[in-house]
């Protein structure tokens, strides 16, 4: 009966899917059940990477707080990125701001400003190289004290004016004149390979056919899961589905060679789910 079952899955996905690689929703951050990951298919993407470092007055001892710790660039980020391509006035980034909520809620791809500002926003100075643009703030041994600061935003404009482009929450820092504090916040701009992670663009010349494919149900807690097909480790033409979502290569999983099989180790800490309401997951290998 469980084989059966497989069997009508796999029919499902077929149907719905089709024989040519999908080209998922243009949305970033889809929902996959109890997953959140971020998408983002064949479209202009900012990626950012938050650093906070703490210099004592006194001594001079610099502590780093966060090591290019990723942040969540959200929803409205896109409509900012179209405004900076026009040339619209105020549409350039230029402060960070500080807020205090007690705990922080994480970030959010509909956030549109911090949870609980302190008032604290400072201006930026910023630094270009290549497709990398990186911001730094400081606040001064005698700036923002008495605060406890556990989450940051990156916006256009002074206080009470502006758009979030980005947030990082996962630090608390309780700001005293004993110390200065400086925000590094690198912003990196790209354009998806097409045919690294989707096929959105590109145009496939002949018919695809499906080689082989397989289901996986989660028994929870899976970091890397073999897939008992006979594809080449990095070429990238094994298409892995999470709970009917589309997954991408080197983003979210890697192919690898697992003991003396082969299968997909994921990335960013993600694990499985099982009962009792598995995970389920779905790999095909495509030709043209």
């Amino acid at each position: 009966m469980k084989d059966e079952r497989k069997e009508a899955r796999r029919k499902l996905y077929r149907a719905l899917l089709g024989a040519r690689p999908a080209v998922p929703g243009l949305s970033r951050g889809v929902g996959m059940g109890k997953h959140e990951v971020g998408l983002g298919e064949g479209l202009p993407v900012a990626r950012g990477k938050v650093t906070i470092t703490c210099r004592n007055e006194e001594t001079g001892e610099v502590v780093t707080v966060l090591e290019e710790e990723d942040n969540l660039v959200v929803s409205q980020a896109g409509g900012l990125m179209a405004a900076m391509a026009a040339g619209a006035l105020n549409s350039e980034i230029g402060y960070v701001e500080l807020g205090d909520p007690a705990p922080a809620t994480p970030p959010a791809l509909g956030n549109i400003t911090l949870e609980q500002t302190t008032g604290q926003r400072k201006a930026v100075g910023f630094s270009l190289a290549s497709n990398v643009v990186t911001f730094t703030a400081t606040w001064a041994a005698g700036d923002g004290n008495g605060n406890t600061y556990t989450e940051a935003g990156l916006f256009t404009n002074p206080l009470a004016a502006g758009t979030m482009f980005a947030r990082k929450t996962g630090f608390s820092i309780a700001k005293t004149a004993a110390f200065s504090m400086t925000f590094t916040w690198a912003l990196t701009f790209s354009v998806l390979d097409a045919c690294e992670e989707s096929c959105y663009g590109v145009s496939l010349v002949g018919s695809s056919y499906i080689v082989e494919d397989y289901i996986y149900d989660a028994t929870g807690g899976e970091s890397q899961v073999v897939v008992p097909i006979d594809f080449t480790v990095g070429s990238k033409r094994l298409e892995v589905y999470l709970n009917g979502q589309r997954l991408y290569y080197q983003r979210h999983y890697v192919e690898q060679v697992i003991g003396l099989n082969k299968g997909v180790v994921f990335q960013g800490g993600m694990t499985l789910e099982g009962a009792p309401d598995p995970d389920d997951m779905y790999f095909r290998h495509l030709r043209w």
